[in-house]
């Protein structure tokens, strides 16, 4: 664990065609590839909470990531560095306080695990620092951007004052780009501000519909000229992802579904 002598905060379908229409809940949907996030905490944290309750978490991490203006994954890859994703038994203290992000309490006395009442406030929180006061540097007339991994290492993990911080920068990196995020190994370019939108909203109303997931369905499945008339419509399934690369998957009309069958806020 790591901290400072004054108290801080360390920021340390199945694919089917029969999808039932029902009424959008007003609960946000996660914009980011929650297969591929799936894949990746099955992989290495089989017994995670964030596998088991994904749905709630994911769409905590889309909702506060909206809010303060942060790419949820960033978040999650800092989870999977500190604590694998909640499994770590060295963090057992940490977890028991829905802590899985290694935030930590530091006064002149010395430092512990910040405690949280639930998951959501967790969330809540870690979006908050990472997003206000690293990322956009609101927190302190002192601060300044930390935009790239590397920079929100320097404080949040810093290798000098922990040996165990040397290969952060690296881990929460990798995490990040599993996710379909965009990192870079010397930071330059990294995107970690909020992606922003409906993933699978073709017409741009603010809402994920079938008949969305419909021209998507059709895109996947003609290819060619089918895909860029989606993608000319403003298509914004294809940034869930990362960069575009020009097509479109199962696993990115899964994100639509995920939308459609949970809702995802308009106006966006």
């Amino acid at each position: 664990m790591r901290g400072k002598v004054r108290r801080v905060w360390k920021v340390s379908c199945v694919f089917s065609l029969f999808i039932v229409g029902r009424a959008l809940s007003a609960a946000a949907a996660p914009c980011f590839p929650v297969p591929q996030f799936l894949g990746v905490i099955a992989e290495l944290a089989p017994n995670s909470v964030f596998k088991r309750d994904w749905l709630e978490h994911t769409s905590l991490a889309w909702f506060y990531g909206k809010r303060y203006k942060l790419d949820p994954r960033l978040a999650f890859a800092i989870a999977g560095q500190e604590t694998r994703f909640a499994t770590d038994p060295n963090a057992a203290v940490c977890l028991r306080g829905f802590n899985a992000w290694g935030i930590m309490d530091c006064t002149s006395s010395g430092c512990r695990c910040r405690q949280f009442y639930s998951w959501r406030q967790a969330w809540e929180t870690v979006s908050r620092l990472l997003g206000v006061c690293y990322v956009q540097a609101r927190c302190k007339s002192s601060d300044f951007p930390r935009d790239t991994i590397p920079l929100i290492a320097a404080k949040y993990c810093p290798p000098g004052v922990d040996p165990r911080c040397a290969n952060w920068p690296n881990g929460v990196r990798t995490f990040c780009q599993r996710f379909g995020g965009i990192a870079f190994p010397n930071g330059r370019n990294d995107w970690l501000t909020w992606f922003g939108g409906c993933c699978i909203d073709c017409n741009g109303d603010g809402y994920p519909t079938i008949s969305d997931a419909l021209v998507a369905v059709n895109a996947l499945l003609g290819g060619g000229e089918a895909t860029q008339f989606c993608l000319s419509l403003d298509y914004k399934l294809e940034p869930g992802f990362g960069l575009p690369d020009g097509f479109i998957t199962v696993d990115e009309l899964l994100v639509g579904v995920t939308e459609i069958l949970n809702g995802c806020p308009a106006g966006e």
